[in-house]
């Protein structure tokens, strides 16, 4: 009897003692998988915040797309999704895209824009003088209202300003129009006039303003406010494009020849004629017939030169047109001219590489733009560093009439 239940407590303590053992393990897993978990947790609270200011460091302060934008004026603008296009047949609309949903829209204006400029929230816009007056503001739902009833042929956006010149004629030598150089808010109020008797087209660069004098015709720089006028050069100037090192001029004085004004020690150098100006990112080139010599002879041929900050400009290759050959674009050392087409073309080699895409080069990437029956039905996106091509088929959500309440 007695072994009997010395057998049985000897089992029930062995059964207790083994759920002990069990209860233990339990927990020891437990508190390891507590352990891991806790430990990851705290890996990705330390790397998620390092790979956000990793991207925001790497990511570029001021596209180029940004720029082209908010100074260029043209018929297409481009920040971020957004692309804006005036259809050089059908000028009294504005055309708006998003190239990540497709989505577009038609905007009635109430004139025939010539050019517009985008800041990535509004987009503003002027007729040429053949077309009326004006500068109107134009929202991304396709709103618009006038802020200015003047005539002005350029605007320059900045991040709260707008600089654009109130005309009041041209100039009889070589129809560039003048007037008073002013700045207004985004909203057309606090017209402010800077500089009077001024001459387009003028530039903004570190806070400066580059422009010529209606009277004197020469090349003047300022401060924003209008104050510390200086004059930079003589001549009937019209400037053609500017960097933080040099300013390249057209001189209609001096049998329109290209001359390049370095900022460090005012050297000014005459390097061709005819031809056109291309700047990029505070880089600058010049698609020109070279001066050889005294007597303003020209080569017979268009060359690309590019302006360093160094006081020198470097013959980089000969074309193998005139004409109407135009410099579009320069990415990675590599030049895109166009003629009757566009061609790639080797900075280095001197070789044309081929025909490409025509379209409007920005940040790396051609836009081109299908056309069906006068509306663009379609965007191609070419990277001109991989050659990949995406397309983008726009589907048409609303057109917006002109409100003369607006």
């Amino acid at each position: 009897m007695r072994s009997g239940v010395r057998g049985r407590n000897n089992k029930n303590k062995k059964t207790k003692k083994f759920k002990i053992i069990i209860i233990i393990i339990v927990i020891i897993i437990a508190l390891i998988a507590l352990g891991i978990f806790a430990y990851r947790n705290r890996n990705q609270n330390v790397e998620e915040p390092q790979q956000i200011e990793q991207n925001e460091i790497q990511e570029p302060q001021e596209k180029e797309e940004v720029t082209y934008s908010m100074t260029n004026g043209d018929d297409f603008v481009k920040i971020d999704n957004i692309i804006a296009y005036l259809n050089p047949l059908d000028v009294n609309y504005l055309n708006i895209y998003n190239i990540e949903t497709g989505e577009a829209i038609v905007v009635e204006t109430p004139k025939a824009l010539s050019k517009i400029y985008f800041d990535g929230k509004n987009i503003y816009g002027v007729p040429n003088h053949y077309t009326g007056q004006g500068i109107y503001k134009i929202d991304m739902q396709g709103n618009v209202k006038q802020i200015y009833e003047g005539e002005s042929l350029q605007l320059w956006l900045t991040e709260d300003k707008i600089y654009f010149v109130k005309q009041n004629g041209f100039d009889q030598i070589n129809q560039i129009p003048q007037g008073d150089l002013c700045s207004m808010d985004k909203d057309g109020g606090n017209i402010t006039t800077i500089i009077p008797n001024t001459r387009n087209y003028f530039k903004i660069q570190q806070d400066k303003i580059y422009y010529s004098n209606m009277e004197t015709k020469g090349l003047y720089v300022a401060d924003l406010n209008g104050e510390n006028s200086k004059e930079l050069a003589q001549g009937r100037i019209t400037i053609a494009g500017i960097t933080d090192d040099y300013i390249i001029y057209l001189d209609y004085a001096d049998e329109e020849k290209y001359h390049v004004l370095y900022l460090s020690d005012m050297t000014n150098h005459e390097v061709g004629r005819f031809g056109n100006c291309y700047i990029r990112q505070n880089e600058g080139y010049l698609f020109t017939r070279k001066l050889t010599g005294e007597d303003n002879n020209v080569e017979n041929r268009l060359s690309i030169f590019k302006i360093d900050s160094n006081n020198k400009e470097e013959k980089q290759i000969y074309t193998h047109k005139l004409a109407m050959s135009y410099l579009m674009y320069v990415y990675q050392n590599k030049a895109y001219i166009q003629d009757l087409e566009t061609q790639r073309i080797d900075l280095e080699s001197g070789e044309v590489e081929g025909t490409v895409k025509t379209g409007y080069y920005l940040d790396g990437y051609c836009y081109e733009l299908v056309k069906n029956d006068n509306l663009v039905t379609d965007i191609w996106i070419y990277n001109l560093e991989t050659l990949e091509e995406k397309n983008v088929t726009l589907s048409y959500v609303k057109t917006v009439n002109y409100n003369n309440e607006n």
